[in-house]
C-alpha cells in the first residue's frame, strides 16, 4: 500500500510539472501581423453643426509584440494606415480633403506607435474573451506626434492564432496642424471620432 501510495503521489508530482513547464513555455511574447483585408476598418467621423459624414478605408497594416500572459511585459510593434486610401463615397471632397487638409501628397501615413497598457485590471488576456483597457501608444498625423490613449477592445484566440481588435479614440484637426477654413466649420468637425478594427494573425 505504501508503495502503491508513493507511485500516486510521483505522478501527481510529474503531472503537476508537466502543466507548469507547458504555462511557462505558452507565456511567450507573441508577434501578430495586420494586413489590409476584408477584416480591417479605419472609419473617422465628422459631426458638424450642418452635416455628419464618415471616412473609411481598409488599408491598415503593421505588426505588433505582446505576451498575452503578461500584459505588464509592454507591447512593442508599429501600425500605419495609408491616408491616401480614405474614401468618404464623394469622390470631390475626397480630393478636397487629400489635398486641402491631409496633404496626402506630404504626409501620406499616419502612424500608431503602441508603448504600454495601462488602465486595467487584469494581468493577461483571458483565451477567447473581450477586454476593454487603455493603450498608451505615440500617434503621428500630417507630419504631428502626440502620445494618445485608445480605448481598445481585444479578443485572443490561441487555438486560431489570432486577435481582433477595435480602438476607439478622437482627434482635433488643430492638434495636428490640419487647416480648417473658416467657411468649413460648420460642414467639418474640428475633433474627429475614429475606429479601428482588425484581426492581427501570429506571425
Amino acid at each position: 500500500m505504501r508503495h502503491l501510495i508513493q507511485n500516486v503521489r510521483r505522478s501527481i508530482l510529474a503531472t503537476c510539472a508537466v502543466l507548469v513547464t507547458t504555462a511557462l513555455v505558452q507565456a511567450e511574447p507573441v508577434t501578430l501581423k495586420v494586413e489590409p483585408n476584408d477584416f480591417s476598418e479605419v472609419k473617422f467621423i465628422s459631426t458638424a453643426k450642418v452635416e455628419t459624414f464618415e471616412g473609411t478605408t481598409n488599408r491598415i497594416a503593421g505588426s505588433f509584440t505582446v505576451d498575452p500572459q503578461d500584459l505588464q511585459a509592454g507591447i512593442e510593434g508599429k501600425l500605419e494606415v495609408d491616408m491616401t486610401a480614405l474614401s468618404t463615397g464623394i469622390g470631390q471632397r475626397d480630393g478636397h480633403m487629400k489635398e486641402n487638409h491631409l496633404h496626402t501628397d506630404e504626409y501620406p501615413r499616419s502612424v500608431f506607435v503602441p508603448k504600454k497598457i495601462v488602465d486595467n485590471s487584469f494581468k493577461m488576456l483571458p483565451d477567447d474573451e473581450s477586454v476593454s483597457f487603455k493603450l498608451e501608444g505615440d500617434f503621428t498625423l500630417h507630419g504631428v506626434t502626440h502620445t494618445i490613449q485608445p480605448d481598445v477592445t481585444a479578443t485572443w484566440h490561441p487555438n486560431q492564432n489570432l486577435m481582433n481588435v477595435i480602438a476607439k479614440f478622437s482627434v482635433n484637426l488643430e492638434d495636428y496642424n490640419i487647416p480648417l477654413p473658416q467657411f468649413l466649420i460648420l460642414r467639418l468637425a474640428q475633433e474627429q471620432k475614429l475606429e479601428i478594427r482588425f484581426t492581427a494573425t501570429v506571425d
